[in-house]
């Protein structure tokens, strides 16, 4: 009878271990298909209640606008491990709940960091593209600007030559006039020494002609 009794017991240990096992798999089991597919959270926000916890590393920063579906499923799962866990009255079934906890946590977590970097770095990216569409306008209106820099200073060089050619052309009478000045003056000097000197009037005379034009000059 000792040993039967026994048997019983052990019999009903067994029973209760594989009831465990089976509850557990069951668990797994539901665990998954509320498992959200990565082509369905990668860019996905929800409406959730503000009072929804955010799960956010230390090197990681995010805000209540970056909650996704992700985090909803680890709420969930957490609040439903938690629950399911207290029902467990065997160690084995206890570790076995947590080991699947703690397996399933880290992989969502890592499908919200992944999200989460996905979202920060297209935001830069889209700073970025923002910045070089301002630097470029900046640098077409800087090349319009040059271009209508270009053709003024083309104008001004244009005028400048302009006006060193005729300054030049005056300077050029200028001396002109003070050697006509300067010969006219000669031959005044010397009829004064030569006063009965012949005056001969020609297209050849130079002097002649000076004297005939000291009136104008």
């Amino acid at each position: 009878d000792g040993d039967a009794e026994k048997s019983n017991t052990t019999d009903s240990e067994d029973e209760l271990r594989k009831e465990d096992e089976r509850d557990l798999h069951n668990t797994q089991l539901k665990a998954k298909r509320k498992q959200p597919s990565e082509k369905n959270t990668s860019d996905s926000s929800v409406a959730v209640p503000c009072s929804l916890p955010v799960w956010c590393p230390k090197e990681l920063k995010r805000s209540p606008r970056d909650i996704t579906e992700l985090d909803v499923v680890l709420a969930e799962f957490e609040e439903t491990a938690a629950d399911y866990r207290q029902s467990i009255e065997s160690n084995l079934g206890r570790r076995a709940v947590d080991g699947f906890c703690s397996a399933f946590r880290d992989q969502i977590t890592d499908l919200i960091a992944d999200v989460q970097e996905l979202k920060n770095t297209k935001k830069k990216n889209a700073k970025v593209i923002t910045d070089i569409k301002k630097k470029r306008q900046r640098l077409l209106q800087l090349r319009d600007k040059l271009i209508g820099a270009e053709t003024r200073m083309i104008k001004l060089q244009r005028e400048y030559t302009e006006l060193q050619e005729r300054k030049s052309s005056l300077q050029q009478a200028t001396e002109l006039l003070t050697d006509l000045k300067e010969l006219q003056q000669d031959c005044l000097d010397y009829r004064e020494e030569n006063p009965k000197g012949k005056v001969v009037y020609g297209t050849s005379s130079l002097p002649a002609l000076l004297l005939e034009s000291r009136g104008i000059l």
